[in-house]
């Protein structure tokens, strides 16, 4: 791979940390307010850190063998949506409301609703690797 070309993914991987920079300083700014407002700018967030480490990680593949550059490229993101990543949103938003009491099952249900949703694409795109490498 090109110098060039591993400047450009380089400077993709920090334009993309600067994006979901901004948007988690959104998401701070909005602080206690709208419920749905809440949902949507964490959707918002969700989206940046997953464009973020893509951009890194096809910064880290160009530094990488050819052959170990195409197993990794195929990798899905490990436990995207396990336990403890819905747990981390739901406390986000719990925390984001003002930390009322009996909302826990609601914020599970709503991070679970945000992970899906982004993470709909990226599974489609994963398949779409395992396929063609098969």
């Amino acid at each position: 791979m090109q110098l060039i070309e591993k400047q450009l993914l380089l400077q993709s991987s920090r334009d993309a940390f600067g994006r979901f920079e901004r948007e988690s300083n959104r998401l701070h700014i909005l602080g206690f307010g709208d419920p749905r407002r809440l949902e949507d700018a964490l959707l918002r967030v969700e989206r940046a850190r997953l464009a973020y480490n893509d951009a890194r990680d096809a910064l880290a593949a160009s530094l990488m063998s050819p052959g170990l550059r195409a197993k990794f490229l195929c990798l899905g993101p490990s436990a995207a949506n396990g336990p403890d990543r819905i747990k981390g949103v739901a406390k986000l938003f719990w925390e984001l409301a003002g930390k009322p009491t009996g909302t826990a099952e609601d914020d599970w249900y709503r991070a679970e609703r945000v992970l899906s949703h982004v993470l709909a694409s990226k599974e489609s795109a994963a398949r779409a690797c395992y396929a063609g490498s098969a």
